[in-house]
């Protein structure tokens, strides 16, 4: 339960960070087995052609990716060579590219991976209404799955947890690394 993770000041911050951890462990196996499974849908879905992504295209570890300026930001999108039916994608909140083990076993489940840099606004009011417009964007403009899986590494949880709290509808899971949730912890260095 979001409420839990924010804030929970009666339990030590070791006992906090194993608890996130197995919880984040446990949401991606369940996420890859539902993929697995089937709960998922295995069925190709039509992309649409490369002209419908804005931005440079690069490779990005054997996919494709599109990287283009959003409101101001630095945004991308990596492209699933086949793409799952219901066109899901997992949201990078912070720290493209680091532990990107989840993201590539998502890709070639048929995700997409999407991040826009905002990593400087600390999960602000401000943030959380850019990442309103990039998900208006790449659901409507794009036709991405409505609900998406928030993958928030480290100060990325400040973002995930704000974001899926503002919007539950719109949150398949969340995946969550060491995720920071407190500013008492980070950056105030204090928890």
């Amino acid at each position: 339960e979001v409420s839990c993770l924010l804030a929970n000041g009666a339990v030590s911050t070791y006992f906090r960070m194993r608890r996130v951890m197995r919880t984040a462990t446990v949401g991606l196996i369940a996420l890859l087995l539902m993929t697995d499974l089937g709960v998922v849908s295995p069925a190709v879905a039509e992309e649409p052609t490369a002209a419908t992504w804005p931005g440079k295209k690069s490779e990005w570890r054997g996919y494709t990716r599109y990287d283009f300026p959003f409101a101001g930001k630095k945004a991308y999108v990596v492209v699933p060579k086949e793409v799952r039916k219901g066109r899901p994608w997992v949201w990078r909140a912070r720290f493209p590219g680091f532990h990107a083990e989840a993201d590539l076993l998502l890709l070639e489940r048929g995700f997409h991976v999407a991040h826009l840099d905002t990593g400087g606004m600390l999960g602000s009011d401000r943030a959380l209404d850019l990442w309103d417009q990039f998900y208006q964007s790449l659901t409507a403009d794009h036709g991405l799955s409505k609900k998406a899986v928030l993958e928030g590494v480290s100060r990325g949880g400040l973002f995930v947890y704000r974001w899926a709290a503002r919007h539950p509808d719109r949150v398949a899971c969340i995946y969550a690394d060491t995720p920071v949730c407190d500013f008492k912890s980070w950056p105030l260095g204090q928890g």
